[in-house]
């Protein structure tokens, strides 16, 4: 690993700026997604971390959304793929993976982008391909197949690095409230490892017999939801105990899960899958009996489907 450009002014990152020209709604009107379908070919989706905004990455560059009202507040063109893209509120820095059939960057590079100079500030090259990556709190989260690297902004100092079990999702997640806590797999599989770093502490839960397929994390840091490798359960662990406070049912087919994402109040967990279907359970917290059970006996929390 080796880490280029190091006398790039990376001192955005010291104050959050109202004026950014990412979150700038006010000289922004509510447009398309895409702004040319033809070309616009998406490559990515994810919300930052307090999902008040969300990232559109395509074949051709990338787009920043507020989420309500529903704007576009920033957008670039490279001509170039774009596959991966991390957006905070802290600064101005977007961090960057190219993908795509004419990728901007190569796959083992994360680009950390100023969007208000509209050019590179910094980057981080592996030996391996970047799975995800993820910017908040002064961190940056990057994951590997088989490691997950925590750097501390700005200085891009190695804060922490993880071993992992086989993860091509790249699966990995952090809160957004408290005390910061990651979760990721562990080096067996079925099981994830969770960091505390208000308390400093280190704990390995384990959730399923086989592969996890899906990850998230309650914005408190309290709750982490994980779905089976054939997508028809999701699992519900207390980060404090490590036991199952719920034990969701999606169905009897299998099917891969796209998204898995608690909301603001950690009352909803909402899941995607490949075969067009979302789902949204209520979310009961440790020690609240649910009563009423439905099939193997997995909770009936199931407020919504589009199926």
């Amino acid at each position: 690993m080796c880490i280029r450009d190091s006398q790039c002014d990376m001192q955005l990152f010291n104050t959050v700026k109202v004026s950014s020209p990412i979150f700038n709604r006010s000289s922004h009107k509510v447009v398309s997604m895409m702004s040319n379908p033809s070309k616009s070919v998406i490559l990515h989706l994810s919300f930052n971390e307090s999902n008040d905004y969300f990232v559109c990455g395509t074949e051709t560059g990338f787009s920043i959304y507020n989420s309500l009202p529903y704007i576009r507040t920033f957008e670039h063109f490279f001509n170039a793929g774009i596959a991966k893209i991390a957006i905070s509120l802290e600064s101005d820095i977007i961090a960057l993976v190219g993908g795509g059939k004419c990728p901007r960057y190569p796959p083992n590079k994360a680009i950390l982008w100023d969007s208000s100079r509209r050019k590179s500030a910094n980057e981080l090259t592996f030996k391996f391909n970047v799975k995800s990556l993820q910017l908040l709190r002064g961190y940056l989260i990057v994951a590997l197949e088989r490691n997950v690297y925590v750097y501390q902004m700005p200085e891009l100092k190695v804060f922490q690095a993880v071993e992992t079990c086989c993860n091509p999702l790249g699966l990995c997640a952090a809160s957004s409230k408290g005390p910061l806590v990651i979760v990721c797999p562990a080096k067996n599989h079925g099981a994830i490892q969770a960091f505390n770093y208000g308390t400093a502490t280190t704990a390995v839960h384990s959730v399923f017999d086989s592969s996890i397929a899906g990850l998230a994390i309650a914005h408190d840091g309290c709750l982490c939801a994980a779905s089976s490798f054939d997508g028809r359960y999701i699992r519900i662990v207390s980060l404090a105990t490590g036991g199952v406070v719920q034990q969701l049912y999606c169905g009897p087919n299998r099917a891969v899960m796209q998204h898995l994402n608690f909301d603001k109040s950690n009352k909803w967990l909402a899941c995607s899958t490949d075969k067009d279907v979302i789902r949204i359970f209520f979310v009961t917290r440790s020690g609240v009996e649910v009563k009423k059970k439905g099939k193997e006996g997995y909770d009936v929390c199931l407020l919504y489907t589009s199926d």
